[in-house]
């Protein structure tokens, strides 16, 4: 699936509000602008303790892409934040045996996942944050700043990981 922008975060909170399927209801919403962002594949599967790559593309439209972004949703509870990339830098969480890169020129971004576990299984958002503000507070840290603010951050869906025992 393809998602584009939506008008504001205020339109996009509206849908939160009327919405009982956790974060399902970003499959609701309108589009607009000319920025995309969309996974490569929509599900995988790994063998306990290799590695994986999640993967998304992306475009740019309304100019240079400010942040790029990764969730992990567990069954059952909040979506959590994992990492907070940019087309030129990359970042690596150690203890989450995480590493994440964007790549400007093929417009990609990728999740490693190193040494899988069981429990790494769930379903990963990739999201795309295009520097169409000059708010550089980050949607997970305050998200009622971002209603004043009119943040503007596009998600999708990217893939439901299951690991296997080996």
């Amino acid at each position: 699936m393809k998602y584009t922008h939506i008008h504001t975060l205020y339109f996009l909170l509206l849908e939160i509000k009327h919405s009982s399927s956790g974060w399902s209801f970003f499959t609701l919403l309108r589009t607009s602008f000319a920025d995309t962002i969309q996974p490569l594949s929509s599900e995988k599967y790994v063998v306990e303790g290799k590695n994986v790559t999640l993967s998304c593309n992306y475009s740019a439209g309304t100019g240079n892409v400010n942040s790029l972004q990764w969730y992990r949703h567990y069954v059952g509870a909040k979506p959590q934040f994992l990492l907070l990339v940019n087309e030129y830098l990359n970042k690596s969480e150690p203890d989450l045996r995480l590493y994440s890169k964007a790549t400007k020129e093929i417009k990609r971004v990728d999740l490693e996942i190193f040494s899988t576990a069981v429990s790494d299984s769930a379903v990963y958002y990739c999201a795309l944050q295009p520097t169409v503000t000059g708010n550089t507070r980050t949607l997970y840290k305050k998200l009622t700043h971002c209603i004043a603010s009119q943040k503007v951050v596009l998600y999708t869906w990217i893939v439901i990981l299951n690991i296997k025992k080996s």
